[in-house]
Formats: C-alpha cells, sequence, structure tokens
C-alpha cells in the first residue's frame, strides 16, 4: 500500500478576488500625507552608518546628534516609486519559481521559533535536528512555496556560526527559495554567497535573477537599529528583496487610534522602502 501524502505538482497560486476596501480612497490618502507629514517633521532615528551615508547621499537631512533622519514628501515619494510593482524570485530547481506582485499568492514557511515540539518529544529548545527535520517536511509539502527563515532556531549552534549552519541546511535540504537572517551585514553577504553557490551564478547574475529574501523590522516608534539598517542596505546592494515589516503594536507602541497607528506603520515602512531604493535604484521590496 502506498501511504505517503498525496501532494499537488508546484504551482502559483493566484488570488481571484479584488482586495476588501475597507477605507475610502480620501481616508488612504489622509493616512498617506500624516506618514508622509512624520517622515518630514519627525523622521526615524537610524543606528547604522551605511544608511545614514545612504541617506545623506540620497538628499535626506541629517541631525548628527541625534541620528534623526528626515526626508522631505518629494524626496520620499521619489525613492519609493523606483521600486518595482513585482518580481520574480528564482529557486535552484526552476519549478519553483515564484512571482511577487500583483494578485500572486505565496504560502510561506515561519522563520525563527525559539522551540520545536512533536508528539514523542514535546515542546524543546529547538537544535539543527530539529530544523533539518522540519526544512526536509517544508521541501516535501508542496503547498508551501517557500522556505521561511528557518522553521526553529538551532540553538544547541553557537551563536556566531548558527547562521552558516543554518544555511547548510536549507541550501542542502530544500531547492525552494528561501529567507535568510537579516540583522547585519555578515548574515546577508553570507546568504548571498550560499544562494550564488547552490544555484552556480556570479553575484552579478544573482542581481538580474533574486533568489534569497528576509524581513527587515523597524523598532517602532520610529527607530531603525543597526543590525536591521545593515542587513537591509547588503540586501538592496545585491538587489535580493526584502520585506519591509514595522513591529507596531498600538496602543503600546503607536497611536490607540487605528488610523494614527496606521500612519506610523506606513512611515515607517515607506522609509524601509525608501532607504533601499537610495541604495540601488530598483532593488526588489515587499511592503
Amino acid at each position: 500500500m502506498d501511504d505517503r501524502v498525496p501532494q499537488l505538482d508546484p504551482r502559483q497560486i493566484r488570488n481571484p478576488f479584488p482586495p476588501l476596501e475597507v477605507l475610502s480612497t480620501d481616508q488612504l490618502e489622509s493616512i498617506h500625507e500624516a506618514s508622509l507629514g512624520i517622515l518630514r517633521d519627525i523622521g526615524l532615528e537610524v543606528l547604522g552608518d551605511r544608511a545614514i551615508d545612504v541617506m545623506r547621499r540620497a538628499g535626506a537631512e541629517i541631525d548628527a546628534g541625534t541620528r534623526r533622519v528626515r526626508l522631505d514628501p518629494g524626496l520620499t515619494e521619489a525613492l519609493v516609486a523606483r521600486a518595482p510593482g513585482s518580481f520574480r524570485l528564482h529557486a535552484r530547481n526552476p519549478a519553483w519559481n515564484l512571482d511577487i506582485g500583483g494578485d500572486n499568492l505565496v504560502f510561506c514557511a515561519v522563520g525563527g521559533p525559539a522551540f520545536a515540539t512533536d508528539l514523542d518529544r514535546g515542546r524543546r529548545a529547538g537544535t539543527l535536528a530539529d530544523l533539518s527535520n522540519l526544512t526536509r517536511l517544508i521541501h516535501q509539502l508542496s503547498i508551501l512555496h517557500q522556505e521561511g527563515g528557518g522553521a526553529v532556531e538551532p540553538t544547541d549552534v553557537p551563536v556566531p556560526v548558527r547562521h552558516l549552519e543554518m544555511y547548510r541546511a536549507i541550501a542542502t535540504l530544500t531547492d525552494k527559495t528561501w529567507q535568510c537572517l537579516g540583522f547585519g551585514r555578515r548574515p546577508v553577504d553570507d546568504a548571498i554567497e550560499i544562494a550564488c553557490l547552490i544555484r552556480g551564478v556570479t553575484r552579478d547574475q544573482l542581481a538580474r535573477e533574486p533568489t534569497v529574501m528576509t524581513v527587515i523590522n523597524t523598532n517602532t516608534p520610529l527607530r531603525l537599529d543597526g543590525p536591521m539598517s545593515e542587513g537591509l542596505v547588503e540586501m538592496a546592494l545585491h538587489a535580493q528583496p526584502v520585506i519591509a515589516t514595522p513591529f507596531t503594536l498600538a496602543g503600546a507602541m503607536s497611536p490607540a487610534t487605528l488610523a494614527g497607528a496606521l500612519a506610523l506603520q506606513n512611515a515607517e515602512a515607506l522609509f524601509m522602502i525608501a532607504l533601499a531604493q537610495a541604495t540601488r535604484p530598483g532593488a526588489p521590496m515587499v511592503y
């Protein structure tokens, strides 16, 4: 008897339905204008030197004492307009290439949990063996289009080399696209090198055919820390896509009102997209 779980062939899924319009066009425009005002009048505190240098060259106003970076609304919109509306991610196995943007849907595995659990051993700190087994599972499940940046944290591996062991597992145990760690220049550069190795391409070709993504968080309210800014700049330099994710908790790290929280979150996302475009025009981003 064949007891394998039936699998669909690799395929991209498209959403046939229009987005829900919760807010009117005028309300959306009001939130957007408020976001531009936040970037103009308050700006973001940026703790990474490379990011500040990039934004200075782009024409932003820099307060060297407070590390506050302010953007004129026209500059913000001009930089954001450089980002492509869609792009293709290239997997080691071309059957798992993904189109990002428009009505394309991507189901991605989770990244970064500290604990693993199963029916035999229960909840425990994640290990490299757990990460490897979960990566094998991600590879086998055709409903999952992408590995999500480490299905569990391998806490049994020393921190200085942990990202390398994570990348080794991901690079050898799945041929789908994947997400790297974004907290600094070194983890990103190592991921780019490994992406080139597993696809057999140069860095120039990788820039034309992006393979690896990462998530970059702001520290709401209105701060972009050093490691995150370094990771974003390094990804953009090599034209690898970044998912901009402000970490907004309404009422704690942002205004309690939904409109105020959205205005702040939108401002931080726009700043990250602008920073990527100031680093390399056309660098792919996910809002």
